[in-house]
């Protein structure tokens, strides 16, 4: 511990560090790259899970305990300046454009009060006017994980008849009874939010002389990641699941199977 002071008194009180966050433009100088400009500190002791960058404005979300969600203003390089920010539960662990005036996330769902990770969770934020970012919809997934919470590869969009709204799927690992890996389907709107078209199940690419089921807490012990889903594919009227077990192939429209490949 470091011993502070305050009006003469001194104790060995530990004052914990803390951390900003910012977002800095650079130019190249001389073959090297040079700080040009930066904007103030963002949310101190939190830190960024996501970032994304749009023309002249970039979307940053940090965690601790709410989800600040910052609209930056980058077309004066030499000044970021930060437009306006939105404070909810929970985190982005990915953004997406979704038309102009919207960014589709898939993060987490923490409760405010208790600081509980509640699951994999969908939102829609409105940022038509970047000085005052809204939460438009939001869709719990349910208790598990998403290769998308980590890696943008597993996020795989495939945009309609209008730029903001489409079909999004994802890999999903539901943490709820026995384990369970399924590609996830759901049918996006800027206007309308989320609805869950299905789902492509591959928990049944496990081997046999694994032994299944196993509840969610053993199961990893004895077949490790075989099955689970890591990406989905669309290509013209069909999707394409892809696991440690195999390959799927369903017709989009209404989610009916087609084929399977084992490995």
């Amino acid at each position: 511990t470091e011993p502070s002071s305050e009006i003469g008194i001194v104790t060995d009180e530990w004052i914990p560090p803390t951390t900003d966050n910012l977002v800095s433009t650079m130019r190249l100088e001389d073959g090297e790259l040079a700080v040009l400009g930066q904007t103030p500190g963002l949310a101190e002791s939190e830190r960024i899970f996501s970032a994304r960058f749009l023309g002249d404005l970039a979307y940053i979300v940090t965690f601790r305990q709410v989800d600040p969600l910052f609209a930056i203003d980058l077309s004066d390089p030499e000044n970021p300046a930060v437009l306006g920010e939105l404070k909810i539960p929970g985190f982005s662990d990915y953004m997406h454009p979704l038309g102009e005036n919207h960014l589709l996330t898939i993060g987490r769902d923490i409760d405010e009060q208790t600081q509980i990770d509640r699951g994999t969770a969908l939102q829609i934020f409105d940022v038509s006017d970047p000085t005052n970012p809204v939460l438009a919809h939001k869709a719990p997934v349910g208790e598990g994980y998403s290769e998308a919470n980590h890696n943008h590869k597993a996020f795989n969009f495939y945009a309609g008849e209008t730029a903001d709204a489409g079909t999004l799927a994802f890999p999903f690992v539901s943490y709820e009874g026995d384990f369970s890996s399924t590609l996830e389907l759901w049918d996006i709107s800027a206007d309308d939010g989320f609805v869950r078209r299905g789902a492509v199940d591959h928990s049944a690419l496990v081997l046999d002389d694994c032994g299944v089921p196993y509840p969610v807490e053993d199961f990893y012990n004895y077949c490790g990641y075989q099955p689970q889903i890591t990406r989905g594919v669309f290509i013209d009227e069909y999707i394409y699941s892809i696991s440690h077990g195999g390959i799927r192939v369903h017709t989009l429209e209404d989610l009916a199977p087609i084929t399977t490949a084992t490995y």
